[in-house]
This record gives structure tokens, C-alpha cells and sequence, in this order.
């Protein structure tokens, strides 16, 4: 239950689960698990009352026998958990189910003081990874970073441009998580990454739509901060992160099927910027479906043109090719004016010091994570080792009558914790160490020194940009009309769009299923004739 959510950890993409299905792994689990803890405790209450001693065996906490009562408050914390992650629940009260979950502690803590040793022993690697992981993005988030600046698109969404330390690379279609503290100092919410670290080395942007009470007043306070046509308003936000893939596994296809369900065309930005970066020798062509409720929402497309259309003329390379589909308004008259798709660009304050997002676990990531899950359970073992040779057994001998078995388990909890907070203490202080003598060569990337007027933005991002009408002609624009997968994949394989297609997918899930559907449809048929292959893959981040 515990080892699928270390997100910064992520050790289930050693067997290919990335993180968004992970989360899906730790539902099932925990469902499962809940099921069996709630028959186990309804199964002993019924016995326990039907011999009329059902109050004596809830309460019993015996020193050297059961501990009863240590189950019960374990069930009643999992129970209140379980209830407030149905879905329904979920999505409606999302900050009542984020609150509750930090019942995991108790849950966790008098779970080990109910259940025996060799129970304990089994679930012990899952929570000394989770803690481990817990701390790390602790130790990460508690750390604020200055957003340079802001772009305001007229669809009422945002992109938020983020200094980064030159060493965190992520892959695309990652996402990070942001806790703004003007807005709300506990809330934190998953956004996908629109830009690219083989492109950008020292910044990170993501794109905020407002669907939502948080993101409504963050919306409000950059727009109130352009009205005032100054820039003396500072904004910080907290992160974790990123959390994605751990490669770049679109690149193994000759052509790319992006298919977008309004804000899903965040992280397909990203993607077409790391393919243009890509010493490649042939570009993957890509065909980006595009579907969205209203026409300005078109102007999400502003956030890809600087890329796309100012290197090298890609359309005229037949690299990109854009279909929009604008479900709930008809066709305007061809006469009327093109519709305002510029942006408004708010810049922060940011003079003085300004802290970088850092690498979680330092450039070799994969090395770091190996050489400190080592590290730190032998400083467990050791810790508590030390534990029982020079408190538990010289008063108990092993003879379980002055330290019973939960007792031990608490020295063992207290090994673990301690030996957690040691370890990656000590990594920190001899990251920030390292820093500091960096910087006194003058190589020092952690803070970046940003006078006033020295965060320059190109023209297109002074002014906004309305190239990217050139990507969508008169003919591929569609109104009132959602797409017709089965045509466009068709189409696909009549025009040998590629032989090794990817489909990739991020939108809702009713999009994500019929295009599924109808993959697969195409995979069989392709078998037969080996004409063309279409490989899906769904992207989304939803708790």
C-alpha cells in the first residue's frame, strides 16, 4: 500500500509503472486491504458479543498479552480514510480527503502495536520507503522559490515560468506539484510541465486553467497584479516534484497521434519542444488533435508557437500538423474579425536572491536513490542495533516481561524514524556544503541573482504572438463537432501516416476510452495486413 505513492522515490518505474498509475495500484491496494482489516474486526466483534465481553476485548491493552485497543484505533483511522476517498467524496471535498489521509501516522503507528512480529516485518520495507520518500520531499518543498513571471491567456489560463537548478532534468509530460502560500499556505495542486529541461536548463513552466476555487483566486491575483502596471509584487510558491516517466519513450516512433481534451494540450507542449531539441535523424512527424469547448480556448496554441513556428518553418517540413475541433460553438462568419488571441505578460519582482527548485537527489538520480536507501537502512540497523543492546536487553534478557513485543515494535519505529532523519539530514548538509563552495568559485547554480530589469523576455513574450493562427487554417478548424476517431485513424493508415505510431492521449476519460477502443480496433486489423501499428498511451494525473 505504502510503496506505490513514493513518488519521489518512484521505484515502480524500475518495472515500467509511472507515477499517475501507481496511484491506481495504491487505490486497489488500500481498497483491498480495508476490506479484509473491516471482516476482520466486524468477524471478532461478533464473537466477542456473543460471549458478552465485547467493551473488555475493545479496550484490552495488555502489557504482556493482546493489545486490542491499539487495533481498534487503527480500523476506525483506516475506516475514516476509506470513506473520504470515494470518489465522489474525493473530487467534491478534495481538501476533506487530503486532511483525513494524514490519519496514515496513526493508522501506521498503532498498526504496529496491534499486529505480531512477523506481521510487523513484512509491511516494514513499505514504510521504511514511504517515510524515507516522505522526508525527501519534505526536506524538497519546504524550500520557497520565486516565480519569474506570469503569461495570461485569454481563456482564462496561465503559465507560470519557475527558476530551476540547472542539474533537475524531468522528462515530458511530468508534472509537479505547487503550494502558492498567498493563496493558500496547505493546499497543493499537480500541474503539467509545458516546457522542456533539454531546452530550458534553468527554468520550469507550467500551465494553470482555472477550474477551481484555488485556481480562480490565483487567476485573480495575476490579473489584478497586470492592471497595476507594476512590478512590485513578489510571488513565491513552493514544489514538489517533478514526477514523471523516466524516459522519453514517445521518441521510439516514427509519427506521434496527440490527441488533446482542452487543457490536456499542456503536456504535448512540452513534447513537441523536446522532439525540436533532439538531434535526430529523421523527426517524428506528429499530428496534435485538438479539442476544445470554445474558440478562445484556441489561444492555448500562443504557448507552442515561439517553438513551432520561429525554427526552421516546420510546417513546411510537414513536422507539425494541428486539427482543432470546437465542440460548442458554430462556425464564425468568415468575414468577422480573427479573434484576439495575444497574451498579457506580468513579470514579478524578483530582485535580490532568488531560490532555484533543486534536484531532489542530486544529478545521478538513479545512483542517489540506490546509494541512500542503502545508506539509511543500515543506519536503521545499526541504530537499532544500539537500541537493544544498551536498553532492551540488559533489562530484559528476551524474556518479553519487562519490554512485551509492542514495546519492541516502538524501538523499532524509533530506529527507523531516527535513522531517516540522520541520514538525509546529513545528505543535505553535505549538498548545501558543496553549494556553498561552488558558489565561492563562482559556479554555484542553487540561487540565482536577479537584479531589477534583468529578466528579459523575448518580443513574443513582451507583446504575445498570433502565429499560431498560421497553424490553424479556415479547413482545420472544426465547429460543432466533436472529432471522428475512427475517420482520423483511417485517414492515418490510407495516407501511411507512419508505420510505428504512438497515440497518446490526455484529455478525459471518456476521450481516453473511445480512442482506446478504437486503437485497438486499428492493432488488430493491423496485425492482419502489417501495414501499421498504433500504440496507445494515456497521460493524466488524477487523484
Amino acid at each position: 500500500m505504502f510503496l506505490p505513492v513514493t513518488r519521489g522515490l518512484d521505484l515502480l518505474q524500475i518495472i515500467g509503472v509511472h507515477f499517475e498509475m501507481s496511484v491506481k495500484y495504491h487505490i486497489w491496494v488500500a481498497n483491498t486491504m480495508m476490506v479484509i482489516y473491516t471482516l476482520h474486526g466486524v468477524c471478532f466483534s461478533v464473537v466477542w458479543g456473543s460471549r458478552n465481553s465485547l467493551l473488555k476485548e475493545l479496550t484490552r491493552w495488555d502489557r504482556t498479552g493482546r493489545a486490542n485497543l491499539p487495533g481498534v484505533i487503527a480500523l476506525l483511522s483506516g475506516i475514516i480514510m476509506w470513506l473520504t476517498s470515494i470518489k465522489p467524496i474525493r473530487r467534491k471535498f478534495f481538501e476533506l480527503f487530503y486532511y483525513t489521509h494524514h490519519l496514515y501516522v496513526v493508522f501506521t503507528v498503532f498498526s504496529s502495536l496491534h499486529i505480531n512480529d512477523r506481521h510487523f516485518c513484512t509491511v516494514l520495507s513499505g514504510i521504511f520507503l514511504f517515510l524515507l520518500d516522505r522526508f525527501l520531499r519534505f526536506l524538497q518543498s519546504g524550500r520557497t522559490v520565486k516565480i519569474l513571471s506570469a503569461r495570461i491567456l485569454p481563456c482564462k489560463a496561465i503559465e507560470l515560468t519557475l527558476s530551476k537548478h540547472p542539474d533537475l532534468k524531468y522528462i515530458s509530460t511530468s508534472v509537479i506539484l505547487l503550494k502558492i502560500p498567498v493563496i493558500s499556505r496547505l493546499q497543493w495542486h499537480p500541474f503539467s510541465i509545458t516546457s522542456s529541461s533539454s531546452v530550458d536548463k534553468d527554468r520550469i513552466s507550467v500551465m494553470i486553467k482555472c477550474q477551481g476555487e484555488w485556481t480562480e483566486r490565483l487567476y485573480n491575483f495575476i490579473y489584478a497584479s497586470h492592471l497595476s502596471k507594476t512590478r512590485t509584487v513578489s510571488l513565491s510558491a513552493a514544489v514538489e516534484g517533478p514526477y514523471g516517466p523516466d524516459s522519453n519513450y514517445f521518441l521510439r516512433y516514427d509519427s506521434l497521434l496527440l490527441i488533446a481534451g482542452g487543457s490536456g494540450v499542456t503536456p504535448f507542449l512540452s513534447i513537441l519542444q523536446e522532439i525540436r531539441s533532439q538531434q535526430l535523424n529523421s523527426t517524428p512527424r506528429v499530428l496534435l488533435i485538438i479539442v476544445v469547448k470554445k474558440r478562445e480556448d484556441l489561444s492555448m496554441l500562443n504557448l507552442i508557437s515561439p517553438t513551432l513556428l520561429h525554427q526552421s518553418g516546420l510546417q513546411s517540413q510537414g513536422f507539425l500538423k494541428v486539427e482543432a475541433f470546437v465542440t460548442q460553438e458554430e462556425a464564425p462568419d468568415y468575414e468577422s474579425p480573427l479573434p484576439n488571441y495575444e497574451f498579457k505578460v506580468v513579470q514579478f519582482e524578483t530582485k535580490g536572491i532568488s531560490s532555484t527548485i533543486p534536484a531532489l537527489l542530486g544529478t545521478e538520480v538513479k545512483l542517489w536513490r540506490a546509494s541512500l536507501i542503502l545508506i539509511t537502512f543500515v543506519v536503521f540497523l545499526v541504530l537499532l542495533g544500539l537500541l537493544n543492546s544498551l536498553f532492551v536487553y540488559p533489562k530484559d534478557h528476551n524474556s518479553y516481561n519487562i519490554y512485551p513485543s509492542w514495546e519492541r515494535r516502538l524501538f523499532i519505529d524509533l530506529a527507523l524514524v531516527m535513522g531517516i532523519c540522520i541520514t538525509v539530514s546529513a545528505m543535505a548538509i553535505w549538498r548545501w556544503k558543496t553549494c556553498m563552495k561552488l558558489r565561492a568559485y563562482g559556479h554555484d547554480h542553487s540561487t540565482v541573482k536577479l537584479e531589477e530589469g534583468s529578466l528579459e523576455l523575448p518580443m513574443w513574450e513582451e507583446h504575445g504572438c498570433t502565429d499560431c493562427l498560421s497553424l490553424l487554417h479556415l479547413d482545420n478548424v472544426h465547429y460543432g463537432r466533436r472529432p471522428d476517431f475512427q475517420g482520423i485513424f483511417s485517414t492515418c493508415a490510407k495516407e501511411k501516416f507512419g508505420s510505428n505510431v504512438g497515440v497518446l492521449v490526455s484529455g478525459p476519460q471518456g476521450m481516453q476510452e473511445s480512442v482506446a477502443s478504437v486503437c485497438r480496433q486499428h492493432c488488430s486489423s493491423a496485425t492482419n495486413n502489417s501495414t501499421i501499428a498504433f500504440n496507445f498511451h494515456s497521460i493524466s494525473f488524477c487523484l
